[in-house]
């Protein structure tokens, strides 16, 4: 046939007999049951359009933000709309003590110091209905160098003789679903200053155009010029004997265990 029928579970293992694709019989699905398709070769190639799936995704990218503007999403866009003035709706109304009325508010958020390392998690994952969960694999393109978070930052104390720029070092990403996945990372070391990949056992090279990925999930920036953090004195040596919360004496007399502690 051009495709098989999988009954699975939550845990997208298979439950139950394998469905030809030709098969006229239709069956028996509990409420909320789960179906994998199987392609062949053959099914695949008559199925798919290949090309047409391509310019879907482009077209996908090309409204970045619900509202029309042409272009990809850029992380840019995203610190833009997490800082826009947002009219709360009239579910969300506040009482003003002045009117005595319950008024339609604005809220806007800002950010008001910049950190040495900036930590940003994009969201990847979205609520559908009471039960469902769904991966985003919107491509966001996030700079490797020169991040500029002065238009965002509201404290001038913060700034430094570098501005608030940032560069990237390292990128955590996730592939598969809200019910399964798997984690690699993109770092930038700083012994040879070039782009690594981690993947469980695996370490290989990469370059910074690698890095940018449907799958990037969580993004680590480090600001320039910011002093180095303090560090840590190093550790006196400590007296095993005196580092025993308790220890157990023996006596050759009478064989008895005494215990002790400090």
């Amino acid at each position: 046939g051009k495709f098989t029928l999988k009954k699975i579970d939550s845990q997208y293992q298979r439950d139950g007999d394998v469905i030809e694709g030709d098969d006229p019989a239709t069956p028996m699905l509990r409420e909320r049951a789960l179906l994998a398709v199987d392609w062949s070769d053959e099914g695949r190639a008559e199925a798919f359009d290949e090309d047409a799936e391509e310019l879907l995704d482009e077209d996908e990218d090309a409204d970045n933000n619900g509202k029309g503007e042409k272009g990809p999403l850029t992380l840019d866009k995203l610190f833009e709309l997490f800082v826009a003035t947002e009219v709360l709706s009239e579910q969300d109304t506040w009482y003003c003590p002045k009117c005595k009325q319950h008024q339609r508010a604005s809220k806007t958020m800002a950010l008001w110091s910049a950190p040495r390392n900036l930590v940003i998690n994009l969201k990847r994952f979205s609520q559908e209905g009471y039960w469902g969960r769904d991966k985003l694999e919107t491509l966001v393109k996030f700079p490797v160098e020169g991040l500029d978070l002065s238009q965002y930052v509201r404290c001038p104390e913060n700034e430094s003789a570098e501005g608030l720029i940032y560069d990237l070092y390292g990128v955590v990403n996730h592939y598969g679903g809200s019910n399964f996945g798997h984690y690699t990372a993109y770092c930038l070391s700083p012994g040879d200053k070039k782009w690594h990949l981690f993947d469980d056992s695996s370490v290989s090279d990469a370059s910074p155009d690698n890095v940018i990925t449907p799958a990037a999930y969580v993004l680590f920036y480090q600001r320039r010029g910011a002093a180095p953090p303090p560090q840590t004195p190093p550790r006196q040596p400590v007296d095993p004997v005196e580092a025993t919360i308790g220890k157990l004496t023996l006596d050759a007399d009478y064989t008895d265990v005494e215990a002790g502690s400090r």
